[in-house]
C-alpha cells in the first residue's frame, strides 16, 4: 500500500458528536442570556476550535463575557461529550483492519485534547492510535503542519506515504499544507457539495468508511 500512515480529524470523520456539540452550545448560551439557536447555525461554527465556536454563536459584550462563555462550556461538555457521540458506520471495521495490518493511526484535531482523549477512551478506540493531537496540547492548530509533521516523524512516515483523513476545508488545507493525499467523507460538519467540489487528483470524496478503506487498500 502507498499510505504508511492515516492521519484523521475526530468531529465530523471519526465521530458523529453533533448532538452532544449542540447541547452544549445552547446550554451556554442560555446560561449567557441569549437565545438558542438551530442545529445547522452551531454545526456551520464548529473547526477552528471551541472558542471560535462560540465567538461565531453568541456575540460578546467583552473579554469577560468570553472567559465566562468558554467556562461553562467546557464544564458541561466535559460532563456530556459521549453522551451521544458515537463512532461513524464502519470506522470501527477500518480502524481495526488497519490496525491488523500494522499500519500506523493518528488522530489530530482542534478540539481540546482532554475531549479528545475522554471521547476516544469512552468509545473503545484509543489503542488503535500512535499519536493523539488535540487542542491546548502545544501545538498550532489546523491548518498549522506542525502537528502533522510531529506526527509522522513519530510513525517514521513521509508525506507521500500518508493520507489524511477529514470532513472539512480546513482538514484539505491542512493536507495539501503538509504535501499529503486527503480523503474528505461526506456528512460530516460541511455541506456535502463543498466537500465535492474539492476533489482532485490529491484529495478523494468518500461518502463512507468503506469507501476510505477501499482507497486505502488500492493505493
Amino acid at each position: 500500500m502507498k499510505y504508511k500512515t492515516i492521519i484523521y480529524d475526530l468531529d465530523g470523520t471519526l465521530v458523529d458528536s453533533k448532538k452532544d456539540i449542540f447541547i452544549t452550545t445552547n446550554y451556554t448560551i442560555t446560561q449567557m442570556g441569549g437565545t438558542q439557536i438551530p442545529e445547522e447555525t452551531v454545526y456551520k461554527c464548529v473547526g477552528k476550535g471551541v472558542r471560535d465556536l462560540l465567538l461565531q454563536a453568541l456575540p460578546f459584550k467583552d473579554d469577560g463575557a468570553q472567559a465566562r462563555a468558554l467556562e461553562i462550556f467546557k464544564a458541561h461538555y466535559l460532563d456530556h461529550c459521549t453522551d451521544h457521540t458515537r463512532l461513524y458506520p464502519h470506522a470501527m471495521e477500518t480502524l481495526t483492519a488497519l490496525g491488523g495490518l500494522f499500519v500506523p493511526q493518528a488522530v489530530l484535531t482542534n478540539k481540546p485534547q482532554v475531549y479528545t482523549d475522554k471521547i476516544l477512551k469512552g468509545l473503545g478506540v484509543m489503542h488503535f492510535f500512535s499519536v493523539m493531537i488535540g487542542a491546548e496540547s502545544g501545538f498550532p492548530l489546523k491548518p498549522d503542519i506542525t502537528a502533522v509533521t510531529h506526527i509522522l516523524k513519530q510513525c517514521h512516515t513521509t508525506p507521500a506515504e500518508a493520507l489524511f483523513v477529514g470532513d472539512s476545508e480546513i482538514d484539505r488545507m491542512t493536507a495539501q499544507n503538509a504535501g499529503m493525499d486527503c480523503a474528505l467523507l461526506l456528512g460530516g460538519y460541511t455541506n456535502d457539495a463543498e466537500i465535492s467540489a474539492f476533489k482532485n487528483d490529491r484529495v478523494f470524496v468518500c461518502k463512507d468508511f468503506r469507501e476510505v478503506r477501499e482507497l486505502i487498500h488500492r493505493s
